[in-house]
């Protein structure tokens, strides 16, 4: 049997679990030939979203302007959300455009020969200015975490988007990072390591000082707690290197049934343990006709596994192909095919 689980910070969620087996088909399938898909940036979209911002502090102005190409937004936007926080900061497709951020807030500091806690006041400011409740802090969050290039794009998020943005952004510009989580609130902040002779609330952890830093309201400076979430508890939480895996399919029908063709890439920057890809076929009323799954392999960052399945579904029904990637034997992402029915005799 296998099980399509997702890990949450309750344990893991069964998705759904089904006996692999084999099914001979009264004809060769051959309309599902050519089929293809997968989850990764397109080619075919073109386009580029322009955003331009705006952020004042100490009555300087900074103006930042980035284009974030369509098929990277459409990527990301359609990616399964996980658990897992350092699998939206971990590199990607979405690299070069952080460090375009990071990039100019550093330049920015050596034209007007800025420190670097002040450089780290302008990229807070900036990010605060994403938000959806300009006067208050945004407690509360939706348990749908955006990547970085989705809060850019979208101009804002909820606490835990615009924390995972800052944390990005810190991180190129080589400042040391933790989450601080406070569940009572259903809040998140950043924590800021730095040094211990700085004022403000901050949380100890291996004896160094982690200064919180709040993104979703005006004003707020390094170690600055507002009053929203004064006296809640929290804790402090490592946002890890991640793997992160983009996946191809492809088919194509001989005279003995189906050949698909499989590709899985780590983007991301740790080890992918136990990397898989299973591929279903599955009718409209939800029953899996056929099914496959490549052997678990170890993947290293910026590596990739080619294998090839071989199915054999019937032709005479309706059917879908869906790919699920697992890492651990838990589920990581999804694609999935149109419909494609028979041909007509």
């Amino acid at each position: 049997m296998y099980v399509a689980a997702m890990q949450t910070e309750y344990g893991p969620r069964t998705v759904s679990s089904f006996m692999i087996g084999s099914q001979e088909p009264t004809v060769i399938p051959y309309f599902l030939n050519g089929l293809h898909g997968g989850h990764f940036p397109r080619k075919s979209v073109s386009g580029a979203h322009d955003r331009t911002y705006n952020q004042t502090v100490g009555g300087t102005q900074t103006t930042l302007s980035i284009k974030i190409p369509k098929a990277l937004y459409q990527y990301y936007k359609s990616r399964l959300r996980t658990g897992e926080y350092g699998a939206y900061v971990s590199g990607g497709y979405d690299d070069p455009y952080i460090n375009q951020v990071a990039s100019q807030f550093e330049e920015f500091g050596e034209r007007n020969d800025l420190s670097k806690s002040a450089v780290v006041d302008h990229a807070i400011a900036f990010v605060q200015d994403l938000k959806y409740t300009p006067d208050e802090v945004a407690t509360g969050y939706n348990e749908y975490p955006r990547y970085p290039v989705e809060t850019l794009v979208d101009r804002g998020g909820d606490c835990e988007d615009t924390v995972i943005l800052l944390s990005t952004l810190l991180d190129k510009l080589g400042f040391a990072v933790k989450l601080i989580l406070m569940p009572d609130a259903q809040h998140m902040a950043l924590g800021l390591l730095a040094e211990d002779s700085l004022d403000g609330m901050y949380y100890e952890q291996d004896g160094k000082r982690y200064y919180y830093v709040e993104t979703t309201g005006n004003g707020f400076g390094v170690g600055d707690l507002p009053s929203e979430v004064k006296n809640t508890n929290a804790k402090l939480v490592d946002i890890d290197a991640s793997p992160v895996l983009v996946h191809k399919w492809a088919v194509t029908v001989d005279g003995h049934g189906a050949n698909i063709s499989t590709s899985l890439r780590n983007m991301g920057d740790t080890i992918a343990n136990d990397a898989q890809l299973q591929i279903l076929l599955k009718t409209r009323d939800g029953k899996t006709v056929a099914a496959a799954e490549t052997s678990p392999v170890d993947l290293e960052p910026e590596s990739t596994h080619t294998e090839t399945l071989f199915v054999t579904p019937p032709d005479d029904v309706e059917l879908r192909l869906t790919a699920n990637v697992g890492i651990g034997g838990y589920l990581h992402d999804r694609s999935q095919s149109e419909w494609k029915a028979p041909i007509k005799k």
